[in-house]
């Protein structure tokens, strides 16, 4: 009695994925041949990055040692960047781009201060 239930319940399991199966559309095919499709990316959106030498080295020295090391340099390219841009170079993290902008914000202001205030920032008074 307890094996009929049991094929009962697996053929009735079998017919509703089916039926689910069969009412879905089918899938569009891509152009690419891969199954993995990468966004598309804005070149300009990249060449504002790669035009700063070392940007893109630092960018990734920073994302995989999960430690923020980017000079003033890349950082003024990562404050105009806009948000499309980065939407399209990271689009698989949405925190990260707020996270350089404001790391890069503060990288700006020091290297903008006045010798002075370095200083005491560096020695905390």
């Amino acid at each position: 009695m307890a094996k009929n239930l049991l094929i009962l319940m697996y053929l009735f399991c079998t017919a509703a994925q089916l039926i689910a199966a069969a009412s879905r559309p089918p899938p569009v095919p891509s152009s690419s041949t891969s199954p993995f499709s990468w966004p598309q990316i804005d070149m300009k959106c990249w060449a504002s990055i790669t035009d700063t030498k070392g940007c893109v080295a630092e960018i990734f020295s920073s994302v995989t040692s999960y430690r923020f090391a980017v000079g003033p340099a890349c950082c003024k390219v990562i404050v105009n960047t806009d948000k499309k841009c980065w939407q399209d170079l990271f689009p698989f993290n949405p925190f990260l781009p707020p996270f350089f902008k404001d790391q890069c914000a503060l990288v700006i202001a020091r290297a903008r201060s006045p010798p002075a205030a370095k200083l005491a920032q560096s020695t905390g008074f």
